[in-house]
């Protein structure tokens, strides 16, 4: 039976908010599987957070040289994976995600003539050119007579994604790129669908446990069937803990003492859709219910929060004016000045993070 304490010690610890053994964003994103990227600037500081030291240069270096990409993965949201997992996580969803947007396709009029004209471009551009921003795309595509309105776009290059024919680059003059996947990551390391599962419930449940089947199936968006045939195959890694009548699992040594002390009295600073949150489907252990509605906006905006013991006890984004940084918050609790002092020493790791303002 786990504790209220060590549950969300043992989340802190395993996400490796509290600390980790890890230097490089490749490294950390691999023992992650995956991490929500939609809003990048966000996204980068999640990353971020869990190395200290690292600034928003540091993940755009990673990008460049190939060690992590954003890419449409785990439920079909953008995410940072690690560059060595990009294929075999995508092999594991490209038939799923084609067949949820073909209904939507079919609305656009993209059919599969179009794409194959809209793929071939796109691929012969990126030959001559190596690098295109998606505007530059867009243009070469309505120069060739296709539509790229109504978010057609979109559409065209997540197709062009899923049939692994390109991949996010690196950002020109801010503004997202394209390459060719075989050039990006010329080595792909493909697993067979079965393995392929087992490993991204290896790296789930290790790195997000305590954590229940239906989590894990939140998470990956996988079906019922193929989650819970992952699980079984990785069990033997794992052990069961029951909490508040639920069964979790998490790995073997993440019961250890010593991981439960590493968050139980921090401040952090979390980012925006931060996995500490929404890696899961019941998020009462960090998140008092109430304070659902300002956490989580509209049901599916996650603010970036402050983190105190464990417990979600209000909400932060940073301002920007010129070439400061300021902080705008809401606490869900009354705050002592002690506490204060050590949600303002985060934030200075924040602008220190962020210190050029182009990751804000």
């Amino acid at each position: 039976m786990i504790t209220s304490s060590a549950f969300t010690s043992l989340r802190l610890f395993n996400q490796h908010i509290s600390g980790t053994p890890y230097t490089k964003p490749g490294e950390l994103l691999s023992f992650m599987g995956a991490m929500q990227a939609q809003d990048y600037a966000q996204a980068k500081w999640a990353v971020g957070l869990r190395l200290p030291g690292t600034t928003g240069a540091d993940i755009e270096k990673a990008i460049v040289r190939k060690q992590i990409v954003r890419t449409w993965a785990m439920r079909g949201t953008l995410q940072f994976v690690a560059a060595k997992d990009y294929r075999w996580l995508h092999s594991l969803f490209t038939s799923k995600f084609l067949n949820t947007n073909s209904s939507r396709n079919r609305q656009l009029g993209l059919d599969g003539k179009i794409f194959n004209k809209a793929n071939s471009l796109i691929v012969k551009s990126l030959e001559m050119e190596k690098l295109l921003t998606r505007s530059e795309i867009g243009k070469i595509l309505k120069t060739s007579g296709i539509a790229t309105d109504q978010n057609r776009l979109s559409h065209i290059l997540h197709f062009a994604t899923m049939n692994q024919l390109i991949c996010f680059g690196p950002r020109k003059e801010k503004e997202f790129s394209f390459v060719l996947l075989d050039d990006w990551i010329p080595s792909p390391k493909t697993l067979p669908r079965t393995k392929a599962l087992g490993e991204l419930a290896k790296r789930y449940f290790i790195s997000r446990g305590p954590a229940t089947l239906q989590d894990f199936i939140w998470w990956s968006g996988l079906s019922a069937a193929d989650a819970k045939t992952s699980l079984e195959t990785v069990s033997h890694l794992l052990i069961r803990e029951s909490f508040n009548g639920k069964e979790y699992f998490l790995s073997n040594d993440a019961t250890d003492s010593k991981h439960l002390d590493g968050g139980a009295n921090r401040i952090f600073l979390l980012a925006g859709f931060d996995e500490y949150l929404i890696s899961y489907t019941d998020r009462s252990a960090s998140l008092n219910p109430k304070f659902n509605a300002k956490a989580i906006y509209n049901n599916g905006i996650f603010h970036p929060t402050i983190v105190m013991g464990g417990q979600i006890v209000g909400i932060w984004r940073p301002i920007v004016k010129g070439k400061s940084i300021t902080m705008r918050s809401e606490y869900f609790t009354k705050m002592t000045t002690t506490q204060l002092k050590s949600v303002d020493e985060e934030f200075q790791k924040y602008i220190l993070f962020a210190k050029d303002l182009s990751d804000t």
